[in-house]
């Protein structure tokens, strides 16, 4: 069931990410190419119909696994006959292009962040609490992962690097350089 909820979480950030535009949200796993829409309310469909097999709740596998199959069956007709169905602009037409200008310009700052974030938590460091089991473990990783996009969104809006990237740019060049 846990990874039935992590399948969810993942796919509602890209949904998400198309509706607030963060192009980081809907290049989730960072490739050249953006997860469609459909394709993340499949995924979504696909993690309802795996807590519905877990919990023995009929109605929600069907109805997800339904849903997906639908969804999975048009767009391999699409493939396969290269006629366009219209699946992918079917709940929202795509702003985003297929290739971004943006992709990885911060990774030292989200590696240290993350690094930071968890460490403190899965380690303790004075935090008192025990290392949650390894399912609620990778949920709170997804969903550090999902904070730390929005903050690199936001961030980018108003300047050019990370912090860590413009820090290791000036010690490379041995002056400051513009963060705008």
């Amino acid at each position: 069931m846990a990874v039935s909820a992590a399948i969810i979480l993942l796919a509602l950030v890209v949904l998400v990410g198309w509706h607030a535009h963060i192009r980081a949200a809907v290049r989730i796993f960072g490739g050249p190419n953006a997860m469609h829409y459909n394709s993340a309310l499949a995924f979504v469909a696909l993690g309802a119909a795996g807590i519905g097999l877990s919990t023995g709740r009929r109605l929600l596998l069907l109805c997800g696994g339904g849903f997906a199959l639908l969804m999975g069956a048009a767009a391999i007709v699409e493939y396969a006959t290269g006629a366009s169905l219209g699946i992918d602009t079917l709940f929202l037409y795509p702003w985003e292009s297929p290739v971004s200008v943006n992709p990885g310009r911060m990774p030292l700052t989200t590696y240290l962040m993350q690094s930071l974030i968890c460490t403190s938590l899965f380690y303790g460091w004075g935090l008192g609490w025990d290392t949650p089991p390894p399912a609620i473990t990778v949920g709170l990783g997804l969903a550090i992962f999902a904070l730390q996009i929005a903050i690199a969104h936001l961030w980018l809006r108003w300047f050019r690097f990370g912090p860590a990237e413009w820090l290791w740019r000036s010690i490379v060049y041995w002056r400051l350089q513009p963060m705008r």
